[in-house]
């Protein structure tokens, strides 16, 4: 007879082969373009993206920002926030710029079915009364939150079809209430707690001389979906930091009961989360550059397997990659590091293929805004990352945000 001792590894093994067969299929990445359409690539055996289609979205020209529904059977659309399109002005201080004007100008958000092929169906398109600058669905899959600059978060409730119901708003202090940088990417910073009990969300505000970061953590409703703020507010201080409490950033990802923090002084706090969901401080501190050097986060990159329990983190420009194991909740482990694809270090992300087969490297060269790709090879085990294809030139893009999506096979 088994006893639990052996039990949990089988199980694990069973639940890591479940989510491998849901990511089995065709897997499409999908980039919005400064002309509005969005270019579709189909990822090939080898990891190479091959160009398919260019999708023409709703009228009006201006790039927009992609974010796949928690099923991954959807992509909602909206324009990329731009504090001179969306009815904004700012006030100078100093040498800040600050929000002025509280935007009343409606934003329309698009639902995009993905269908067999890559092909993206229109769905629905549903009007918030505000510009958003982050859309970010509930692990439920009930609700989706859509972020403003100065006016909280609207609840859209997703209907059975999977089309969107603006459905009332919630307060929540994110997003640029303070910033004096529109747009920069950390500025929106909503993250959920994988159980969905808990929303974080960060606020930055950049000064000459320093800097005051705050993470919110709050409870939700799943009921109606509205938020209300739980426990202390996190805030960053000017001494040295000991904690994520006195060093916050925007929570960057979960895996299992380990969240990483992104810290504003001295790169990715490593926390625990207890079985509630909620991030526990002090944390220890994941930095892997000179104190002071990522202040403020420049070329820090961090992603994770979409099976295993595997993070990859850069923390800075001149630095290899590093490959990093969740060993026990709160803890982690070196276990490789690898050199990027593009020796010249102009700016890049990084995405994971959602079978776990393929980590994808893309760079941005500007002014032409040439868009190349690399892929590395993860491994069966994911624990040895080695070039799979060199970097390509791919058609039709012209920047690095991309989504990548498994259409399930039939």
């Amino acid at each position: 007879m088994l006893t639990l001792r052996f039990l949990v590894p089988i199980l694990t093994l069973l639940l890591l082969a479940s989510g491998a067969r849901k990511a089995s299929g065709e897997t499409f990445a999908y980039t919005p373009r400064e002309d509005g359409k969005i270019a579709t690539y189909r990822v090939s055996a080898s990891g190479t993206f091959d160009p398919v289609r260019s999708d023409p979205v709703p009228s009006g020209g201006r790039p927009l920002v992609l974010t796949p529904s928690v099923d991954k059977r959807f992509l909602y659309a909206y324009p990329a926030f731009d504090v001179t399109k969306d009815g904004y002005s700012t006030e100078e201080i100093g040498d800040e710029k600050r929000i002025k004007v509280v935007a009343s100008k409606p934003t329309r958000i698009t639902v995009f079915f993905v269908g067999a092929g890559g092909t993206l169906r229109r769905l629905s398109t549903t009007t918030v009364p505000a510009p958003i600058g982050q859309i970010v669905p509930h692990p439920g899959g009930q609700f989706v939150y859509g972020l403003t600059a100065t006016r909280g978060a609207f609840i859209l409730q997703v209907s059975r079809d999977g089309s969107l119901r603006l459905a009332g708003s919630t307060p929540v202090k994110s997003g640029m209430e303070l910033g004096d940088i529109p747009g920069e990417r950390d500025a929106w910073g909503l993250t959920f707690s994988p159980n969905g009990a808990y929303l974080y969300a960060f606020r930055g505000d950049g000064f000459v001389d320093h800097a005051e970061n705050y993470l919110q953590r709050y409870k939700v409703n799943r009921a109606n979906g509205r938020l209300t703020s739980h426990g202390q507010l996190w805030f960053s201080s000017r001494k040295e930091p000991e904690s994520v409490a006195l060093d916050p950033g925007m929570v960057r990802l979960f895996v299992g009961n380990t969240a990483f923090v992104k810290g504003f002084a001295d790169g990715i706090w490593v926390c625990r989360v207890d079985e509630a969901g909620r991030i526990l401080s002090p944390g220890s501190r994941l930095a892997l550059v000179p104190k002071g050097q990522a202040a403020y986060g420049k070329g820090q990159l961090l992603t994770q397997h979409p099976i295993l329990p595997l993070v990859v983190y850069r923390g800075s420009d001149p630095d290899p990659y590093s490959l990093w194991r969740v060993t026990a909740p709160g803890k982690v482990s070196k276990i490789a590091a690898f050199a990027s694809a593009f020796p010249e270090r102009p700016p890049v992300t990084l995405y994971a293929d959602p079978s776990g087969r393929y980590l994808y490297e893309i760079q941005v060269l500007y002014p032409a805004r040439t868009v190349r790709v690399a892929a590395f090879a993860w491994g069966k085990t994911g624990t040895h990352v080695t070039a799979a294809s060199p970097p390509k030139t791919i058609p039709n893009a012209d920047g690095n945000d991309f989504v990548l999506v498994t259409v399930p096979a039939k």
